[in-house]
């Protein structure tokens, strides 16, 4: 390798050029040279090859000057100046990076041209002919900018190529790109101050970086570090797993209330599972009103309401744009000035809506507009009750030219699409948005342009795969392909089309219907169920494959090459794509193909992960066979993650003819039979009397011949190499029939089981944000069942329990996956398989329930409590019960210190309010795991203690089992003493809402040693500062957690371990997670409620979540603080309570267990000081009542509050209620959880009520009572006579018969 020239100083006048040295390495020498037609070469030597990898300055003329300082400065004649500095990258990726610095006078062109040569191009601009790879662009001096022209909405200005070498270019620079047009087999970047972008600019800027590594991977790899960055989350799982169906492409515009729902009702029929069903394209009276248009859905409400009751989520299209004419809100937004202006003064420019008129787009580099098309959004979302939006639009191209933005003049005019996205990415995981520049980060879809109906080049099926790909290599991995069939602007697609387009999609993030199968056969049909199904299946290593998007920055569809970045016949490979580094997928793209060539990469590949059919890589695979229903894909054979998906595959054939006679359990009046289903499994049918039931389909997964054997009790079935026992036993005391399902198989198999909700109603089940009650109306996508943060789940008992008196429950051992209404309609589906969280070393895939049959519902809750959910051992803290809790933690959220914490002690008591303790939540610690007070905040935090003891109240503080690896020495000593879970790598890393920026550990509470080590260091917070007790947060173990004890238990076992620890502390401790601790005697909470009215985690679900607790067998139930937190968790409307939400929060609270202050009521007025008085003091009066149902609760697991049907089981009014409560049954309560509403309909059950306790106001049972009167101050609640309640005066104290007898009540009321 020649040496650089190294100069100092070089003058002007020189009468010969100089070569440049730029950079010098062992490996890797760059020098500029002078290029005879103007400019300078840069010239790289390494491995012993020399290359003109680009002209730079090619406009810029004779140099003037250089130095060199450590970096090279170069000064033209014509007032250009380009400074080159150079760096070495040194760890596991090993490179060079060198960044060109232009600057001119705005008046002069910059031009720096890069020498294609016979390397293979990545990256670049998202194109309507979206070649790959794509040094086949032909680009004419192009305005880099995100524009609708050429479906250019991702623009990011990054080029990679083949031999590890990319360029990145700074946002600051008006780019152009002229591809393979000035000249040929070049891309030639240029800097001109011409629109698009501002005149009002001071200079010309040309920055880049280019990148030097060893291969294509590694050079990616770094540019995902250094400059296009990695999302932070992944969107919502469910629309990865399941199908989005959306009106536009079938129905275009004509959509209303109608379609809409026929359309579901078709996709239900045709037994297609769903992600959300989205209202495209026309919905708003006009195009930026944000107001449903009530002629075609008269009430959106409604419209949402029953799609959601028949299992979907919903979303609506929506955009940035107001056109003219859409009064009052285009002169709202003009007189505003929050609409986008040109630099001549006009907000006016179009778009494919103009409809005859001119348009406007929203300014979103403003804060204030965009906070005002926020509030109309939020207005919008609340008002239908949609889940999310379609963002459509948000180009720059769109904004009238040239643009007069917010900020830097040099971001502009990328700025407005990525401000536009960053405000609409806050309506959360279900967003889809369709432009990005710089905005990798964002954890949301970002969507294909429309894709044309087409099988070529031209927008059609080949570019779902090369826009996929060149999406991926830009940093934008989260990926939504278009429509499968695309958008039939030319025609519809045909049977083939569609089909292949479904294919092609089916590895790919997500899927999205609009043309539908049943439109074209039952083939069609048939193949698309079997790639959704398909899709579904892998849906957990797609999501994988996001994770590590996040984690790292990986593609998560990357071309054949990532796996093999030194493969020159991987390079060029435009019609295969990856699905994580794993599985390898080849669409056919082609008409009429029935056969087409694959590449494989080096290593052993699985035909249609078949194990039976391995594949040697390394190179083409010619006229592999792939019909019509066949899409060909490879699994690569060292992934051992996905045996539970392909193994099942291996168990083929079908039941003949001949086979089709069930095995039979026959009883004295009741049949229990097995029938054979053709696709797989068997229909489970009940007969008795005559009466055929099907209770369900079960062993769904397995096909294949299958053998019986009578056992004792039952039958033993085997098909292949899995097993299934069925036993039906009988409880002779409870007069009860059980059927008991074992299945066991290797750790290789998926099972699933699916049992039909009929016509009944469901109850009990696990947590949820949205606690729908009864469970029925729910609709849950297949997800695992463990403790987990997301969903709120943080109760998930393996039990559920219906009004016909049938209740299920699933062993504690079983890797336990469950859906609603997703995998088959109307049933609820087990699935059982080794997927995470359930660890990888497990032995054996099971799915094991027992399912009984007992004469109510009632009688089979309380079989349900005596064999298997268990009962408290004991009654938690009275004073909790009899006097409120008050928290810091919505009131002052993190902000808190020990002038503020005795002044709301103060505030409590000068505002006559009573208390069991003061709550000192987040954040008192000096970094989260310290246990040490942070005495910045509290600088003498036992005095601050003892003045709140002073005034009368008892102190607990908050606490976790996070350690975050910035809290020093405390993680240091749990990491080396191996008190942290660690997942199966090794590594103990996890996240929480609390990160701040760090890595937490969470402590192994299955390590005694590890538990003891924490126990005793919170035992000494206690202790140290006279501390009573401690609200224990959080729960949910780290995926996939390595802990002690049986691996089957895992990864429950840990949340038993910290929950029991967490008892230790006494009868006022409070947990808010729960599974198979029925037993503890401690107070469990809500997950924290948002501050708003509805069952997405608002006040009505208060009392849903009371019940789904109850029911599980935690009776002790904390209800979340009044008002709810006041902050968004994927609500977009929470916000601070209104007085109203308060106040009915407050009533709603008074019969349940505990009731918790953090919002005070004095925040408010005197009226609501007063209402929070009247019904705190009323709690107060049915304390020991309450403390009776507790106490009968640890005798015989009765719930503490109990909805309707517990008074009347065979009520069937009863059944269906879910905004009443009973206490202890003897109080009905109904709350209003409606905003606005002064009365409310009541129903009461059998029996003499007593309204209010009053005996002069008697109702007689079952009744309606139809708008009961309920002003703001009243909480509608009703006493049961004594006489109907069975041995009530033996168990309830003396106080609790005065309110039976309505002295109590009469005395409140005359108050």
């Amino acid at each position: 390798m020649s040496a650089c020239v190294y100069l100092l100083v070089v003058l002007a006048a020189c009468a010969h050029a100089v070569n440049i040295c730029i950079l010098d390495a062992p490996d890797v020498n760059a020098e500029l040279q002078p290029n005879p037609l103007g400019g300078m070469n840069i010239v790289l030597e390494r491995r012993g090859l020399s290359e003109v990898i680009a002209v730079v300055g090619r406009q810029a003329g004779a140099i003037k000057d250089v130095v060199q300082d450590g970096d090279v400065v170069i000064q033209f004649a014509n007032d250009t100046t380009v400074r080159i500095s150079n760096e070495e990258i040194a760890g596991e990726r090993r490179g060079y990076l060198l960044t060109f610095t232009w600057e001119a006078p705005k008046t002069v062109k910059l031009e720096d041209c890069v020498n294609l040569g016979t390397h293979h191009w990545y990256g670049g601009p998202q194109q309507k002919r979206q070649y790959w790879p794509i040094e086949r662009l032909v680009l004419p001096n192009y305005s880099y900018v995100t524009k609708e022209a050429d479906n250019c909405a991702v623009a990011e200005p990054y080029w990679l190529n083949s031999e590890g070498i990319f360029y990145y270019f700074d946002k600051k620079v008006p780019l152009f790109v002229d591809q393979n047009d000035l000249e040929k087999n070049a891309a030639c970047f240029i800097a001109q101050t011409k629109p698009p972008y501002s005149s009002k600019r001071d200079k010309n800027d040309l920055i880049y970086a280019i990148g030097i590594f060893e291969d294509v991977r590694q050079a990616h790899e770094f540019a995902v570090e250094k400059y296009l960055e990695k999302p932070t989350g992944i969107p919502d799982e469910r629309m990865i797993t399941y199908p989005i169906w959306s009106t536009w492409a079938r129905y275009k515009r004509d959509v209303n209330h109608a379609t809409v729902l026929k359309f579901a009702d078709e996709i239900t029929h045709h037994g297609f599972p769903n992600s959300q069903l989205e209202i495209d394209d026309l919905w708003e009276t006009c195009y930026g009103s944000q107001i449903v248009d009530e002629r075609r859905f008269p009430s959106m409400k409604n419209t949402v309401d029953v799609l959601r009751a028949k299992g979907y989520r919903v979303t609506m299209w929506t955009h940035p744009f107001i056109n003219k004419g859409c009064e009052p809100w285009y002169s709202e937004a003009k007189a505003k000035g929050y609409l986008v202006s040109s630099e001549y003064g006009s907000v006016e420019t179009s778009w494919w809506n103009d409809n005859e008129t001119t348009t406007a787009v929203i300014d979103f580099t403003k804060p204030d507009a965009r906070q005002w098309y926020l509030d109309r959004m939020h207005a919008l979302k609340n008002s239908s009750g949609v889940d999310s939006f379609k963002f459509d639009g948000g180009e720059s191209s769109w904004a009238p030219q040239i643009p007069v933005l917010r900020g830097d003049i040099r971001d502009q005019p990328g700025v407005i699409s990525a401000d536009y996205v960053r405000t609409v990415a806050q309506f959360g995981p279900l967003v889809e948005v369709r432009v990005g520049y710089r905005t990798q980060d964002l954890p949301v879809f970002i969507r294909m342009i429309d894709k044309d109906t087409y099988w070529t080049y031209e927008n059609g099926l080949p570019t779902l795969i090369t826009t996929l790909l060149q999406m991926n290599m830009n940093g934008y991995s989260l990926v939504l392909p278009d429509m499968i069939g695309g958008n039939g602007y030319n025609e519809p697609p045909t049977k083939e089309l569609f089909i292949r387009w479904l294919q092609a999609n089916t590895f790919m993030p997500s899927m999205q219907f609009s043309y539908v199968p049943w439109e074209f056969d039952n083939e069609t049909v048939e193949i698309s169920k079997k790639y959704v199904q398909l899709h579904a299946q892998y849906a957990p290593e797609i999501i994988k494959a996001c994770q590590r998007a996040v984690a790292d920055g990986s593609p998560v569809n990357p071309p054949v090459w990532w796996i093999a970045p030194n493969d020159t016949e991987a390079h060029d490979i435009a019609d295969q794509y990856l699905l994580g580094e794993n599985i390898l997928v080849a669409p056919v793209i082609e008409r009429g193909a029935r056969s087409r060539d694959v590449y494989l990469p080096h290593g052993s590949w699985l035909a249609q992960g078949d194990r039976a059919r391995p594949l040697p890589g390394g190179d083409w695979v010619r006229n592999y066979p792939a019909p019509l229903d066949t899409l060909p894909y490879f699994v690569k054979n060292t992934m051992v993650g996905l045996k539970a998906l392909v193994v099942t595959a291996l168990i083929t054939g079908a039941f003949s003819a001949a086979e089709v006679v069930g095995p039979s359990i026959r009883g004295d009046d009741v049949t229990l039979t097995l029938e054979p289903v053709l696709t797989g499994g068997f229909n489970v049918i009940l007969i008795e009397e005559n009466e055929r039931s099907t209770l369900g389909q079960i062993g769904r997964t397995l096909e294949g011949p299958y053998t019986v054997e009578e056992i004792e009790g039952g039958v033993f079935v085997q098909i292949g190499n899995v097993n299934l026992t069925l036993k039906t036993v009988y409880d002779a005391s409870a007069k009860a029939r059980g059927i008991k399902f074992d299945w066991q198989a290797s750790a290789a198999h998926r099972l699933e089981d699916c049992i039909d909700f009929g016509s009944k109603h469901w109850y009990a089940g696990p947590m949820q944000v949205d606690q729908l009650y009864p469970i029925e109306n729910a609709t849950q996508v297949y997800k695992a069942s463990y403790i987990q943060e997301i969903d709120n789940a943080a109760i998930i008992e393996r039990y559920w329990l219906n009004s016909a008196g049938e209740y299920i429950f699933v062993h504690d051992k079983v890797p336990l996956f469950f859906d609603y209404k997703n995998i088959m309609s109307n049933h609820i589906c087990f699935g059982a398989q080794i997927a995470g969280p359930y660890s990888s070393q497990r032995p054996r895939t099971i799915l094991t329930y027992d399912m009984w049959f007992l004469e109510n519902v009632k009688e089979a809750h309380k079989h349900a409590v005596a064999n298997y959910l268990g009962k408290p051992s004991g009654t938690p803290d009275f004073r909790m019960v009899q006097h409120p809790v008050w928290s810091t933690w919505a009131q002052y959220s993190r902000e808190i210190n020990d002038t503020k914490l005795l002044d709301f002690a103060q505030q409590i008591r000068d505002h006559g309010f009573e208390d069991s303790q003061l709550e000192i939540d987040d954040q008192w610690e000096l970094c989260y795991g310290s246990l040490t007070v942070d005495e910045a905040k509290f600088p003498d935090f036992k005095k601050t203690i003892q003045d709140i003891r002073a005034l009368g109240y008892r102190v607990t503080i908050w606490a976790h089992p996070f350690i975050n690896n910035n809290c020093e020495p405390w993680y240091s000593e749990a990491l080396r003493n191996n008190y942290f879970v660690v997942d199966e790598t090794g590594n103990p890393n996890t996240s929480w809402w609390n990160n701040n920026g760090s890595i937490p550990g969470y402590i192994d509470f299955t390590n005694p040693e590890a538990a003891e080590w924490y126990y005793q260091r919170m035992k000494a917070v206690l202790d140290t500062y006279d501390i009573d007790s401690v609200k224990f947060d959080a729960g949910a173990a780290p995926e996939i957690a390595v802990q002690r004890g049986d691996i089957e238990l895992q990864p429950h076992h840990l949340v038993q371990a910290y929950a029991k620890l967490c008892a230790r502390f006494g009868g006022m401790v409070e947990f808010r997670a729960g599974f198979r601790t029925q037993d503890l005697p401690i107070y469990v909470r809500m997950c924290d409620r948002d501050s708003i009215w509805g069952l997405n985690n608002g006040l009505a679900t208060t009392i849903t979540t009371t019940f789904q607790m109850n029911l599980n067998g935690y009776p002790f139930v904390l209800p979340d603080m009044i008002g709810g937190n006041g902050f968004n968790l994927e609500h977009e409307q929470a916000d601070l309570p209104t007085k109203e939400l308060f106040i009915r929060w407050v009533q709603a609270n008074t019969f349940l267990p505990v009731m918790q202050y953090s919002y005070a009521p004095w925040n408010f007025d005197n009226e609501t000081v007063q209402i929070s008085k009247k019904y705190t003091e009323l709690h107060a009066q049915y304390a020991e009542l309450i403390f009776s149902a507790m106490e009968a609760a640890v005798s015989d697991g009765t719930p503490v509050n109990t909805p309707l049907w517990w008074s009347d089981p065979n009520d069937q009014e009863a059944l269906l209620i879910w905004d009443e409560y009973l206490l202890a049954e003897t109080i009905l309560v109904a709350p209003v959880l409606t905003e606005g509403a002064t009365s409310r309909d009541i129903y009461l059950p059998a029996g003499t009520w007593y309204e209010e306790g009053d005996r002069a106001r008697a109702v007689e049972g079952p009744i309606w009572i139809k708008n009961h009167p309920a002003p703001l101050d009243v909480l509608p609640y009703f006493v049961r006579d004594k006489q109907n309640v069975p041995d009530a005066g033996t168990t309830l104290y003396t106080s609790a018969a005065l309110v039976l007898l309505g002295l109590v009540a009469n005395i409140v009321h005359l108050i």
